[in-house]
């Protein structure tokens, strides 16, 4: 482990940026985690894909950066708490600009030698996101999500992938960068960190950077045409009948908005089609037109 990046800090100790470094030689991956400090699934994953790495002889280089927001995990806050700001969004950075700009700055930097990039997140505090990969409509980088075999693959337009944060950066300098999700902010689901890990653990083995990893996995591939929205008809407090990764069909029950006080029932969600549940509302406080279940739609 090696820190990369050291900025002073107001209190207790100095911000450090580490870099944990496996084999040498190309190609060269770079795997970030932990830009939000609430993240937690995101920060494990990697560093069970890192006990991994430790028992291969790799050809060619993994670049792993486990926690880049230390400050915000303290707290358990998504932004750093220095100016309250979200580094994932201010990326490429600036060296000479708040502490958030300059952390974003040294890692894009870092990782600026890499083929391959992946940003890896856990869900929302309020959502529970079943692990999948978020890529372009087509090209490479969906032809690398597809040897991940993670659960769903949500293929996006440019809009989503080339804009603004960390993948956004990679890509305007040409990497090869895609977004890994799972799990909900603040807490910590072992199962699917662990479905994360075993993810990237098959996409290195694809490059032929470590030994094939078998990881067979029932893939749903969707566009946002082929997923199935719910969102609260009115405020409530949200009771689900589903968890993330459940198989429904048309007409199932996901679950049911009730009044806070008095527990009447004020309005029922079912599913319109066959498919798997991709996103499912974590926190039951909702207000009208909050997304409750998201479903991947299936052939």
């Amino acid at each position: 482990m090696s820190v990369i990046f050291e900025m002073e800090s107001p209190f207790r100790s100095p911000y450090q940026l580490h870099q944990l470094t496996f084999g040498s030689g190309g190609p060269v991956v770079a795997i970030v985690a932990g830009l939000h400090g609430n993240e937690l699934n995101s920060i494990h994953a990697l560093n069970m894909l890192a006990a991994g790495l430790r028992m291969q002889k790799l050809r060619g280089t993994v670049l792993l950066f486990p926690l880049i927001n230390t400050f915000g995990a303290d707290e358990c806050r998504k932004r750093l708490p220095f100016g309250d700001q979200d580094i994932n969004k201010l990326c490429p950075g600036d060296p000479n600009g708040s502490p958030a700009e300059r952390i974003a700055h040294a890692l894009v930097q870092a990782t600026s030698k890499a083929d391959v990039c992946i940003d890896v997140h856990s869900g929302a505090a309020h959502v529970r996101e079943i692990p999948q990969v978020r890529c372009p409509l087509s090209g490479y980088e969906l032809e690398l999500a597809r040897t991940m075999n993670l659960p769903v693959i949500w293929r996006r337009s440019g809009l989503f992938v080339n804009v603004s944060g960390l993948v956004g950066a990679w890509r305007s300098m040409g990497k090869t960068a895609f977004r890994v999700i799972g799990g909900r902010g603040i807490t910590l689901d072992n199962r699917l960190a662990s479905k994360m890990a075993a993810g990237l653990l098959g996409l290195l083995s694809n490059l032929g950077v470590m030994n094939s990893m078998m990881n067979f996995e029932n893939i749903v591939e969707v566009t946002n045409e082929d997923i199935e929205f719910h969102r609260a008809r009115c405020g409530g407090f949200f009771v689900p009948e589903v968890r993330v990764g459940e198989r429904v069909q048309p007409g199932r029950l996901l679950g049911y908005l009730q009044s806070p006080i008095g527990g009447d029932r004020l309005d029922e969600i079912r599913a319109k089609n066959k498919g798997i549940v991709m996103t499912l509302r974590a926190n039951p406080m909702i207000h009208a037109q909050e997304l409750l279940v998201r479903i991947a739609h299936q052939e």
